[in-house]
């Protein structure tokens, strides 16, 4: 009997009609309670957490089950309930998803409201201010990362309007998210990027003001006047004073009081650490990224069963672009300045692309189409390298391409 027809076999893990692989399968919108102990205060916070993993094309389905026994499994019986941040529990869970499921690359989203007791300005009056937090941890090539968000609500004050009234101004709330990639074991708080927020804009905003902090708050976004541009500059001045590697993604919207529609401001960056331990960006690299690609050629006959004209054996030579993409860090040696040795990308793809060379594809393929062979080296050579496109010619003038 068939593996897809064996009923001894899981539904899940039979071959699916169309055998293309999925890069994201999973849950999304769980809603659990999560432990967290920081500064040696316990919070408990509610949290919508999703997660994912990619399929393979032999594939029918993934066991979701398994995804929700990873997560309950963390949060109730592991490091005594509770967790020292979101992250780690993420990181948790997708190291027990390993154990439990097979994937190459997957990802867990937890997100949450984060309050803070703060007080008024000027009153001094307690007030418990939210502020909605994003931890996602990833898993690729066996290395675990992390992205962690923040969104904080303050005002700007319209510097032209100040100017053209002679000193009379509309004001709008405006929302800054402050997002940092950065290794797992980076140690970076929640409190940080809100506080990086907050002294961002011409003012903070609070629940609670009294008159005499009302005052205060008018006069200080007077004196400190700003567009959704200036927000975003200021933000990662104050990012460019951290020592974090990684990278950064900052966005203002800006509710605009005298338009229908909102003003936004996105600034993306690479940052690196300099000699003095101090946080730099790669100028000229910040927006781009480097790519780089090689040609391979490989000879192989094939036939297409019930094709008019193709069903019968005949051979191509087929010539493969493999392409890249990356970011390149810059250093001090010949390595930190080029995404990968050429000697060393040409090494790693020919040892995927010689398994056709000279082959009968037949004896891999059920249908070798240039479609289902730019797919496959795709996917084999996306375990090695940083890849972003596969472009297969069949021939001259004839191509297919699979590219992130």
């Amino acid at each position: 009997m068939a593996r897809g027809n064996d009923r001894t076999v899981p539904t899940q893990d039979r071959a699916p009609t169309v055998q293309q692989s999925i890069n994201k399968v999973g849950i999304e919108g769980l809603r659990t309670s999560i432990k967290v102990m920081r500064d040696g205060e316990l919070f408990t916070y509610l949290t919508k957490i999703d997660i994912s993993v990619d399929l393979s094309e032999n594939k029918k389905g993934i066991h979701m089950s398994r995804l929700v026994e990873s997560i309950n499994e963390c949060i109730t019986l592991k490091a005594g309930r509770t967790k020292t941040s979101l992250e780690t529990l993420g990181a948790e869970v997708l190291m027990e998803l390993t154990r439990r499921h097979p994937f190459k690359s997957a990802e867990i989203i937890i997100s949450t409201t984060l309050v803070l007791e703060r007080s008024t300005p000027i009153s001094k009056k307690p007030t418990y201010e939210s502020y909605d937090v994003v931890a996602k941890v990833t898993w690729s090539k066996k290395m675990l990362r992390k992205y962690l968000e923040a969104t904080v609500i303050g005002n700007t004050l319209c510097p032209h309007s100040l100017e053209v009234t002679g000193g009379k101004a509309h004001i709008q709330r405006c929302e800054l998210k402050l997002g940092f990639d950065v290794k797992i074991d980076e140690d970076l708080p929640f409190e940080k990027l809100i506080e990086i927020c907050e002294m961002s804009f011409s003012s903070p905003t609070f629940t609670v003001l009294k008159t005499v902090d009302e005052a205060h708050l008018v006069e200080q976004m007077f004196a400190n006047p700003m567009f959704v541009e200036d927000v975003s500059r200021q933000c990662l001045d104050r990012v460019i004073g951290l020592s974090i590697e990684g990278s950064v993604l900052i966005k203002a919207t800006s509710f605009e009081s005298i338009h229908k529609h909102d003003a936004v401001a996105e600034i993306r960056r690479v940052l690196k650490m300099n000699k003095d331990d101090r946080c730099s960006i790669r100028v000229g690299r910040d927006m781009t990224k480097n790519s780089l690609g090689m040609e391979f050629w490989v000879d192989y006959s094939h036939l297409l069963k019930g094709h008019p004209k193709c069903g019968v054996p005949h051979g191509h030579t087929a010539k493969v672009i493999v392409e890249i993409e990356g970011d390149v860090s810059g250093g001090s040696s010949y390595k930190d300045n080029m995404l990968i040795d050429f000697h060393d990308m040409k090494e790693t793809c020919w040892s995927v692309l010689e398994k056709l060379d000279h082959q009968d594809l037949n004896q891999i393929f059920e249908y070798p189409t240039a479609e289902n062979i730019a797919q496959w080296i795709f996917d084999k050579l996306d375990e090695k390298l940083q890849l972003s496109k596969v472009t297969f010619f069949e021939g001259e003038g004839k191509w297919c391409s699979v590219e992130k």
